[in-house]
């Protein structure tokens, strides 16, 4: 039986490398956009669950058993609307952990309960969860598993929205994270940023 066991070969997460890109945010710059942030209920935010599979936007900490009373959550949205065009943003996350920033459309500024997002439109992010001791990066819609290096400190969004992208760029590496392609907008689209430390 012990002979088995050491054959068995642990799971491995993959990490893929992403190689910077020449002139990436020279390129970008010409689209910077700068916005207020309009916080909405103080615990607000958004949880992934577990598998990796679903993630529930709106989260109280009362109604959820694995969130503490300690728990420092938070949501907040641009005020800024985009309907048309090309915008580039940063957000600097330094260590934060448990993190998850992109664009949404009305429905998830407007609502006010928990939902799960599988298989709903119009919110597009990059996010981050601690597990243990490693972080995981992912994106949503769909919600995929992302394999490269969590950012080290500041991540930029450029959306396109002609082009119906959101792509994600690691801005100390000037690397591309990943882009989510022909995302089904339904403008306006705001910015919205989450993080949650529990």
């Amino acid at each position: 039986y012990e002979s088995l066991l050491l054959q068995v070969s642990e799971p491995v997460n993959p990490e893929l490398s992403a190689g910077p890109i020449t002139g990436l945010l020279d390129r970008l710059s010409g689209f910077r956009v700068y916005f207020t942030l309009q916080p909405e209920r103080a615990n607000s935010h958004i949880f992934l669950c577990g598998d990796l599979r679903s993630m529930n936007v709106g989260c109280d900490p009362q109604d959820d058993p694995d969130i503490t009373a300690k728990s420092e959550c938070f949501l907040v949205w641009g005020a800024q609307a985009f309907t048309s065009g090309k915008y580039y943003w940063e957000v600097h996350m330094g260590d934060s952990w448990n993190w998850a920033f992109g664009v949404c459309n009305n429905y998830w500024k407007e609502k006010r309960q928990n939902d799960k997002i599988d298989g709903k439109e119009g919110l597009f992010l990059l996010g981050c969860v601690k597990e243990d001791t490693h972080c995981s990066l992912f994106t949503t819609s769909p919600l995929v598993v992302q394999y490269v290096p969590r950012p080290t400190s500041t991540v930029g969004l450029f959306l396109d929205c002609e082009g119906r992208t959101v792509s994600f760029v690691d801005v100390d590496q000037s690397s591309l994270i990943y882009t989510i392609p022909n995302c089904s907008f339904s403008p306006p689209l705001r910015p919205i940023f989450c993080c949650s430390h529990f």
